[in-house]
């Protein structure tokens, strides 16, 4: 059994062209940051000049540190993380996998009196016995997950800046991301995708508003472009008390619409005026269970449903362009109307804010602004951030709801997400009825006005991560909430249910489930990612993030084209294997789908989510670039373009990637892998011992390996 090996599946690329640069592996305790002067390695401790035998020099041991001139040997480094709210639970727990994996069994004992040596036992014997897991965190590292629960985008600008809102005092190692890497934001950032999730529509069908009596609030309160008095936003002075605007999908001009008098049934559920309240299969109305982002009656993204709903704001007087903003143009297309053009029926549609750091957010908005061009000559921005390009910078909570009328205090884009208080986290639809509490169940004195809360919920629409929805009961509920001091309106009087499921919409037709989030096929399909950054990262973090990705397969080849991985071990918690346990986690614990280095995965991709189209899993392959100019058949010294980072040590061994023209000759290294050896390391060359030979066939080598069981670090050249 090899000792630890940091990193198997950690490589170093470059880009080959005018901006070389040069970064460096972190292998000690401390913060992200640059690395330190080269230091002398010693050998295996408790050895007077030499190792003991089964075990390798460095770097195939602990990581090694240096303080007041004096070589150390921590048993484990701290990798702080922050961003995703979708993956923060998931990561815990296999945070918590990782820390169990370091702590038993651990052959490798640890004196009372000195803890940063390996305690041998009686006589110096080979501590590394039967029991020894190298592979699954033998160093004992610890992962701390979720410090400031922050959101993608702003996770990776706590780690590619070191900004707001909350970077932690000691530094982001690797932000969680449930979006990809921002090249503006992390030009030097990399994501390892880990898992597959979808982004779905959510709606409510499962109430009945008019079991809690009649909604009062809704028919009397007045809507500032229907008050019935001539002002700014009622020019003409039309509608009056419980009244709602919509706009007409031919002109944009504002259409005043009565809210029905005696209360509503489930408007997603296809319920119009002179339905039973109490109808569902019976409804006349078309359901509401499809989220599209195409085009409608022959015009041009901006038709869309999902883009009149959440990125409109406001009337437009481009046809089929104008802000939905009532249940009917959605439900109500008789005469054969297009699904948002049909007739209002005064029932408000209510827009869930949801934080706009999030990598959810992203996903769904980039859904609904797909397709959407450059915005005609007076027109609104067609940008759902306020801006142009892709989501991530801008507010893209300008439709949504604040306070009892939900179509009063929206936008203006840019301000809305600052100062609307009803702006929810990702992925908890329960806070859609503590925004209903908030608006009625305290305004009212005396009353927790049940009926105005239920038509809150009926009318809201929301987007979450399927995975979240799936696995946690919470994610896939609201309420109704009684206010304690109430005498009258409070929910459950009569038996009725207070508590509602949420329903998950398909999306351009297309069913979120497995076999549509690995194809891609379902608009919305994404890649949850952790992020690290090349110039920064440490090998505590890579070996945990690599830990995350590997397959568990058997040794192959060397090459991305055929990876390699490490054989995960017995966790003897539970008896089983560790892979068999992360997989248990991801998939069954949290309703994602995993990712290794070897899946599968089909292109097409919407959004990009950085996958190799038709091939493995590439993003699970840590890098860390690094400059190289050539490397030549007969010649053992390679020339980098910069200096050599100082963790590269001498008596690394290098090999080729498989199918080029190179090769160190015949196998003889783990895995039944060629290599050579470095054996001198001079500003930026190395020296090997043995010179690389020709294939006679293959195409330049671009890719220089440092193998183990798998690769550990890569040097990209410029051919040979």
């Amino acid at each position: 059994m090899q000792p630890l090996k940091l990193r198997r599946r950690f490589a170093f690329a470059s880009y080959v062209g005018a901006a070389a640069m040069s970064v460096a592996l972190l292998l000690g305790v401390g913060l992200a940051g640059t690395a330190s002067a080269a230091i002398t390695i010693p050998a295996f401790p408790g050895q007077a000049g030499a190792p003991v035998s089964g075990f390798d020099t460095y770097p195939w041991w602990l990581p090694a540190a240096t303080s007041g001139g004096v070589t150390t040997y921590p048993i484990s480094n701290t990798d702080i993380s922050e961003g995703s709210d979708t993956t923060l639970y998931v990561m815990q727990s296999i945070s918590d996998l990782y820390a169990q994996a370091g702590i038993a069994p651990f052959s490798c004992g640890i004196l009372a009196a000195a803890n940063t040596v390996c305690n041998q036992g009686s006589g110096g014997s080979n501590p590394n016995n039967t029991q020894s897991d190298e592979t699954d965190n033998f160093s004992g590292s610890q992962e701390l997950v979720g410090t400031n629960d922050v959101g993608s985008g702003n996770g990776q600008s706590e780690l590619c800046n070191g900004s707001a809102p909350a970077a932690p005092a000691a530094g982001v190692d690797y932000s969680r991301s449930s979006k990809p890497v921002s090249s503006s934001t992390c030009p030097t950032g990399v994501e390892l995708g880990f898992a597959k999730d979808a982004v779905v529509g959510i709606d409510f069908l499962n109430i009945d508003p008019a079991a809690y009596g009649t909604p009062t609030g809704y028919q009397t309160q007045v809507d500032p472009q229907c008050s019935g008095t001539v002002t700014t936003l009622d020019p003409t002075g039309q509608g009056g008390p419980g009244q709602y605007p919509s706009y007409a999908s031919s002109s944009g001009a504002v259409v005043c619409t009565q809210f029905p008098s005696g209360g509503i049934g489930s408007v997603a559920d296809g319920w119009l005026p002179g339905n039973s309240l109490t109808c569902t299969t019976t409804c006349t109305g078309t359901k509401f269970t499809n989220i599209t982002n195409t085009p409608i009656n022959g015009g041009t993204g901006a038709t869309s449903v999902a883009y009149r709903l959440f990125c409109q704001h406001g009337p437009s007087t481009t046809p089929d362009t104008s802000q939905i903003t009532d249940w009917g143009q959605l439900t109500n297309l008789a005469g054969g109307k297009a699904v948002g053009d049909g007739a209002p029926i005064g029932v408000p549609i209510r827009i869930i804010g949801i934080n706009n750091g999030s990598g959810t957010v992203s996903t769904f908005y980039n859904f609904a602004q797909s397709g959407i061009g450059t915005p005609a000559s007076g027109e609104p921005s067609t940008d759902c951030a306020g801006g142009s390009g892709n989501v991530g910078s801008g507010d893209v909570d300008q439709n949504a709801a604040s306070g009892q009328d939900p179509l009063n205090n929206q936008g203006p884009a840019g301000t809305n997400f600052i100062s609307n208080p009803e702006v929810s986290l990702e992925n908890t639809p329960s806070q859609v009825g503590d925004f209903a509490y908030a608006d009625w169940g305290t305004s009212i004195s005396g009353s927790s006005d049940a009926a105005d809360q239920a038509v809150d919920i009926d009318t809201s629409l929301y987007s979450m991560s399927l995975g979240a929805e799936k696995s946690n009961p919470n994610a896939e509920i609201t309420s109704i909430e009684n206010n304690p001091s109430a005498t009258s309106g409070n929910c459950g009087g009569a038996g009725e249910p207070c508590t509602f499921t949420v329903n998950v919409m398909t999306a351009n037709a297309h069913t979120a489930a497995n076999a549509s989030e690995l194809n891609n096929t379902y608009p919305m399909a994404r890649t949850l990612f952790n992020i690290y950054r090349t110039d920064t990262v440490r090998a505590s973090t890579a070996g945990f993030l690599n830990w995350l990705c590997d397959s568990n397969t058997a040794p192959a080849s060397i090459g991305e084209s055929t990876p390699s991985s490490v054989q995960k071990e017995t966790d003897h918690v539970d008896g089983g294997n560790f892979d068999t346990d992360l997989n248990n986690i991801i998939q069954s614990q949290y309703d994602f789908i995993r990712l290794t280095d070897s899946t599968q995965e089909t292109p097409n991709t919407t959004p990009t989510d950085n996958v190799s189209a038709g091939g493995v899993n590439a993003s699970c392959d840590a890098k860390l670039t690094i400059a190289a100019s050539g490397v030549s058949a007969g010649v053992t010294t390679i020339t980098m373009a910069a200096p050599v980072p100082s963790t590269v040590q001498v008596g690394w061994p290098v090999d080729f990637a498989s199918g080029t023209s190179l090769s160190f000759g015949a196998a003889n290294g783990l895995g039944g892998a060629a290599y050579g050896t470095i054996t001198n390391i001079s500003g930026s060359t190395i020296t090997v011992a043995t010179a690389p030979q020709s294939t006679g066939s293959g195409s330049a080598p671009t890719t220089l390996y440092f193998p183990g069981q798998a690769p550990i670090l890569q040097i990209n050249t410029a051919g040979s």
